[in-house]
């Protein structure tokens, strides 16, 4: 539903065949040209999701399977496999053996999921690492038929392997670039806690400078609370600290160690987070007997944040923010109550309640308005003494309506906003001042499509005015009947961009007059084509420029695509 007089609402269908199972789903009319869009659903005869097919456009409430079939490819540039296939294993576990993308361009690329047991050969070895207490141990390899393995080949044949233990716990990822294994190893204790990662540059020493270097590492208390944690080539550990109620109270990061400087976060009741702040200390703080707790005070209270704390007995060395919910009466606070008037809740600087959505009162219960909600902040700048303090408004729905708060220019920033019924941005007002300066308004408008039925609710444009400018048009969005962005306008229609996908969606080129790119994955003059998502080559050419491009490369280990052959000539139109 996304009108409060159900006139506007997305109108779906499910289809069942004759033995029950979802056949053909509908989404009425939900295109840009008023089509409704279907997708058919496949079963092989022993009844697993066999084909699934893209979703077609049609002028039909109801379509036959067969007649999806043949729309399909002539809708997809009468592509023959505009559908994801799936092929299983030969076995009663049905297992997914291979995955094939849609496009003809696939037809031979498909994800190839192998089931296997780690064995003594290269690829299915398995170092077997355990603690011995707190040491890091190795007793050579595990047992051939110990381990699961999950071999996956991708687009490309790109190989990695998933070792599982009996517990479900992953023993290793390996990766194969060209021959040589990568292998990322995950050690366990005896109650099942992650106590180290071995990257692959361990390569089977863990020797102390060898671990120190390059492994993470994780220490745990005896209620299986990771209270250190060691990042490779780090000196100092990262330490955590927590009360009686497992809730984290203290952390400190390398840095900080440096300073003797620890970090203490404080909850409420019902486990929220009130106040951040800094503690100092070459001790390690001890909480384990007591729960922290903090509870609102008409009051300073603790360090001035309107909060009493139970069983916290460290003063700190400064505070980072304080949060407060429920109701607004930390306006009344020592130091608040001189910014209590421009932080309250009311229509003011042009706004309206005909134009921007009002705050929801319970009318029974006036306190219980904002009732689990966060109703203000206080931040600290560090270094200064300065705060900023901000107040939040709600609708009945949750929604900010009204956001105010103090800035570090002695000014103020006030938000209105207005939505739509499905929580989708309307309208938003911002208004900032300064001190000493005049006082500067933008309105943000959104515009949504209007069909009264079937609204799938796309933006359609958005809309600037800065005080009383002329109003300027950001961008303005069309789409094509499966819902993607098509053309692109922007400042008032002054330059427009057209984008263009490929079969899965991939985005395969940007054009206006005066840029133009394309994107080539499994075409092109890429040093290599690409079925995997990675990009081959790209080409773009500016104004009357030349065409320009990349041709990419890129290791089997999936990290980043350095760019080679870089083409500062003309390059072919196909590029």
């Amino acid at each position: 539903m996304q009108s409060a007089d159900n006139k506007k609402y997305m109108d779906v269908a499910q289809f069942y065949d004759g033995l029950g199972r979802p056949s053909h789903f509908l989404e009425k009319k939900v295109t840009p040209g008023g089509n409704s869009l279907v997708t058919l659903q496949e079963y092989d005869l022993v009844g697993r999701a066999f084909k699934k097919w893209l979703p077609v456009p049609t002028t039909n409430y109801y379509i036959d399977p067969s007649n999806i079939v043949t729309e399909a490819a002539s809708f997809y540039t009468n592509d023959s496999r505009p559908y994801v296939l799936t092929e299983y294993e030969t076995s009663s576990l049905s297992r997914v053996a291979s995955q094939y993308a849609p496009g003809t361009l696939w037809k031979d690329h498909p994800v190839r999921n192998d089931y296997l047991v780690n064995i003594t050969s290269a690829e299915l070895r398995c170092s077997d690492y355990y603690m011995n207490g707190n040491i890091l141990a190795r007793r050579g390899d595990f047992v051939a038929g110990q381990l699961y393995v999950n071999k996956v080949t991708d687009e490309d044949g790109n190989k990695s392997f998933t070792f599982t233990n009996k517990d479900g716990q992953m023993i290793l990822t390996r990766q194969i670039n060209g021959t040589v294994p990568h292998d990322t190893y995950y050690v366990y204790d005896n109650f099942g806690n992650l106590c180290y990662v071995l990257p692959p540059m361990i390569k089977d020493n863990i020797q102390a400078s060898s671990l120190d270097l390059y492994a993470y590492q994780y220490k745990y208390d005896g209620w299986n609370r990771c209270i250190e944690k060691k990042m490779p080539g780090s000196k100092n550990l990262i330490k955590y600290v927590y009360d009686k109620a497992d809730r984290l109270i203290f952390q400190q990061d390398a840095n900080q160690a440096l300073r003797n400087e620890w970090r203490f976060i404080l909850y409420d009741a019902l486990g929220r987070e009130v106040i951040q702040g800094l503690y100092t200390s070459t001790a390690r703080p001890s909480l384990d007997d007591v729960v922290v707790k903090a509870k609102r005070v008409s009051n300073s209270g603790f360090s001035n944040t309107g909060y009493a704390i139970e069983n916290f007995n460290y003063t700190p060395a400064s505070l980072i923010s304080i949060n407060y919910y429920d109701d607004y009466d930390y306006l009344d606070l020592a130091g608040n109550t001189t910014h209590k008037a421009n932080l309250k809740y009311g229509f003011t600087d042009g706004a309206t309640s005909t134009l921007y959505d009002s705050q929801y009162v319970n009318i029974d219960i006036p306190e219980a308005t904002a009732r689990g909600l966060l109703t203000g902040t206080k931040t600290f700048i560090l270094g200064t003494s300065q705060t900023l303090l901000s107040s939040y408004y709600y609708d009945v729905h949750g929604n900010i309506v009204q956001s105010r708060s103090l800035n570090h220019l002695n000014g103020y920033e006030k938000d209105f906003f207005a939505y739509t019924f499905s929580g989708k941005m309307l309208r938003h007002l911002h208004v900032h001042s300064a001190s000493g300066k005049s006082t500067q308004k933008e309105v943000y408008t959104y515009v949504y499509d209007t069909k009264v039925n079937d609204n799938p609710e796309r933006l359609l444009k958005v809309t600037y005015q800065l005080n009383n400018a002329s109003l300027i048009t950001l961008s303005e969005n069309v789409y094509d009947e499966l819902g993607r962005i098509n053309r692109k306008k922007i400042h008032n229609s002054i330059n427009g961009s057209e984008y263009k996908y490929n079969i899965r969606n991939w985005l395969s080129a940007i054009e206006n007059t005066k840029f133009a790119q394309h994107l080539y994955y499994n075409d092109g003059n890429g040093t290599r084509y690409c079925y995997n998502g990675n990009i081959s080559s790209m080409t773009w050419k500016s104004g009357d420029d030349n065409v320009r491009g990349y041709k990419f490369a890129y290791c089997l280990l999936y990290t980043s695509p350095s760019p080679r052959d870089r083409q500062k000539s003309r390059m072919p139109s196909s590029a």
